[in-house]
């Protein structure tokens, strides 16, 4: 990501996905809140996302360890608790998963909404 974006959402990982930035993680939160829909969701830990887009790309060498930017994708979960669709990835600067999930929190409860059990770690 840009050095100058600190949280940005991609609906998908790969050479041509363009990444919509966001000045705060709040906006960010609000942002996947919308793309859910009121369905359950659970968030995955990626350790590197732009490993995954270089491999995108056909390009698989790993970054050193200090250059790994992690990321969580999000999924949206049937009623059964099984995985439906990915909604899509998030990116936080030095942030992850328990980051994303304390700012869904709060944007959950702002719009009324009973956090636990929207968001599955």
């Amino acid at each position: 990501m840009k050095d100058q974006i600190d949280y940005a959402f991609l609906t998908r990982v790969d050479a041509v996905a363009r990444p919509v930035a966001f000045p705060s993680i709040d906006k960010l939160a609000a942002h996947i809140e919308r793309r859910r829909q009121d369905r359950t969701i659970i968030l995955e830990q990626i350790e590197d996302i732009h490993e995954r887009r270089r491999m995108a790309q056909g390009d698989s060498p790993p970054a050193p360890q200090g250059l790994r930017d992690r990321g969580v994708q999000i999924f949206t979960l049937l009623p059964d608790g099984t995985r439906d669709r990915s909604l899509g990835f998030a990116w936080l600067r030095g942030g992850g998963r328990e980051r994303l999930q304390d700012a869904l929190t709060r944007v959950g409860i702002r719009s009324g909404r009973d956090p636990r059990r929207a968001v599955m770690a």
